[in-house]
């Protein structure tokens, strides 16, 4: 499919996922799809949907189109690659996921701090699920840098 000679690309997430594996993020000991597991079931129950939306935007997070695009062409294709169909289903239960996580505004938020392994998220405010999913993206980054070329 291309479009104005530009090719477009349109992936389902197993085609997400080899991607990434086949780009530079399987590399000796470091593989980005294991890193983003450690962290994200610490976080999220590995076998629901939720943490397949999370997964999806962490990963689409490491290719520079998708950190520079808007919020709502980001999550329209969380919900695209997962087959949702729009940007609110996905959004609607990762907002529902953070609440579980760390409460509502109401209840007062205190800092918090999750740790995996050699990775430490802390939270000093009540984050958002776009804020969660950044936070992992920048810490796997930070404890590997010399695997990726910026």
């Amino acid at each position: 499919m291309e479009e104005l000679g530009e090719k477009v690309m349109v992936l389902k997430l197993s085609e997400l996922e080899k991607f990434y594996a086949e780009y530079n993020y399987v590399n000796g000991d470091f593989n980005l799809l294991d890193e983003i597991d450690v962290i994200l079931s610490s976080l999220i129950d590995e076998k629901t949907k939720i943490y397949s939306y999370f997964r999806t935007g962490i990963l689409l997070l490491f290719y520079e189109k998708w950190r520079k695009a808007s919020k709502v062409d980001f999550y329209s294709e969380i919900a695209r690659i997962n087959e949702l169909r729009g940007a609110f289903d996905a959004t609607n239960v990762m907002c529902r996921q953070t609440t579980n996580l760390f409460g509502t505004f109401k209840e007062g938020f205190k800092p918090t701090e999750f740790k995996a392994g050699k990775y430490k998220l802390k939270f000093h405010n009540r984050p958002d699920y776009y804020f969660i999913m950044y936070s992992i993206h920048r810490e796997i980054i930070s404890k590997n840098y010399k695997y990726f070329k910026k």
